[in-house]
């Protein structure tokens, strides 16, 4: 009897030591929590979701522009923009029957407006318009 009360208490502790920074089959340790493998795939993929997730919030719209010769006069304003802005994104974008280009992916209208200061030199007809963006292009870009 005493002896399997002692084979049971010890098996826990040295099961548990085994596992001490390591990872075994089934289990994946992350902060002293051990989880399930699949819980990881999940994780995973939750994440791979997420970032390809669009996000609310601002751009500043520095050309629009509806007719003839429009589409060519669109991909001459961002190219011209990004001749004097090159760590800010811009997008060529058609909503029926403008083209427009569109330029930085903010957050905040704050943030927003404090780049529309610095360009409204050069572009003095832009301002600010709510719009959608992927989320990984607000974490590689400079511009939030």
């Amino acid at each position: 009897m005493k002896n399997k009360l002692v084979f049971f208490c010890l098996t826990p502790l040295l099961f548990l030591q085994s596992l001490n920074g390591q990872s075994y089959g089934h289990l994946w340790k992350v902060n002293d929590v051990y989880f399930q493998k699949d819980i990881k795939e999940l994780l995973n993929k939750n994440r791979e979701y997420n970032i390809s997730q669009k996000i609310q919030g601002f751009k500043i719209l520095i050309f629009s522009q509806t007719g003839n010769g429009s589409k060519s006069n669109a991909l001459e304003a961002k190219s011209n923009f990004l001749e004097i802005f090159s760590n800010v994104p811009a997008y060529l974008v058609y909503e029926e029957p403008y083209f427009k280009v569109k330029a930085g992916n903010f957050r905040t209208r704050k943030k927003a407006l404090e780049f529309l200061r610095i360009i409204q030199d050069v572009y003095p007809n832009s301002f600010i318009v709510q719009d959608f963006f992927d989320v990984d292009n607000y974490f590689s870009d400079d511009s939030n």
